[in-house]
């Protein structure tokens, strides 16, 4: 995958995390205490995934050519794993 190809998969994917969280925040204010709290908790868990992403995607944007071609393989790996972790997430919470 090209750098600048993974980078906007990146950018796209952290948009659409953003939405989901705001999602998640807006149940939040019907739901009741215990669900809150686990509301709560899965935001936080999806907001540390944002930062991770971003942290990334700040790595893949200010790698050279050189540098790129050492860190695509690690960052493709890295996603798709922040995006299983996600995946997951979002089952547990749904089903609470």
């Amino acid at each position: 995958m090209m750098q600048f190809d993974f980078a906007r998969q990146l950018e796209s994917q952290m948009r659409v995390w953003e939405a989901q969280i705001r999602e998640y925040q807006a149940q939040m204010q019907n739901a009741g205490t215990q669900a809150r709290a686990d509301y709560e908790k899965a935001v936080a868990d999806m907001q540390g995934n944002i930062d991770n992403a971003k942290d990334m995607l700040g790595k893949v944007q200010e790698a050279n050519e050189s540098a790129w071609n050492d860190l695509s393989t690690a960052s493709l790996k890295a996603f798709e794993q922040m995006q299983q972790g996600w995946a997951e997430a979002l089952t547990r919470y749904k089903k609470d």
